[in-house]
């Protein structure tokens, strides 16, 4: 047995709101109503959410954040971690900044290519050592101290 759908509920609920002409027969000069209750004129339709569903009929769009007031610092730490392969916009969020971070970390802590020569060593810790900066000079624009 199918489980009742939402057309099948909402039928059975205005079966239920509309008076039988027999429950006016004794109650004195009370008539029934001369058409049945309706709530809404498409009521006797089929719900459009019981076919389609609700989010591929209205997509939503994003809301669109403003870019951030950086300071001249700011805008070149944003720069450098772009050319170390950051993918941030200027209207970053927290979250993406914080990702974005990590994904760096991973890719250029020294630790992480422990086979690697010296030079390349060295050239990793300074790239983390960068990110790291810059990471910690933009997180006050998006997570500010109190």
């Amino acid at each position: 047995m199918r489980a009742a759908s939402f057309a099948d509920v909402l039928d059975e609920a205005l079966r239920l709101a509309v008076p039988d002409a027999g429950d006016f027969a004794g109650a004195g000069p009370a008539t029934p109503p001369a058409r049945p209750y309706v709530a809404h004129p498409f009521l006797f339709a089929r719900p459009l959410t019981a076919s389609v569903p609700r989010w591929l009929s209205q997509p939503e769009t994003p809301p669109v954040r403003p870019d951030h007031p950086l300071t001249d610092h700011q805008r070149q730490a944003l720069d450098r971690l772009v050319d170390l392969g950051a993918s941030l916009a200027a209207n970053f969020a927290t979250a993406e900044l914080r990702r974005e971070y990590r994904l760096l970390a991973f890719r250029y802590h020294p630790d992480r290519h422990a086979g690697a020569g010296e030079l390349e060593r060295t050239s990793l810790a300074r790239a983390f050592a960068a990110a790291t900066a810059d990471y910690r000079s933009l997180r006050a624009v998006v997570e500010p101290r109190h």
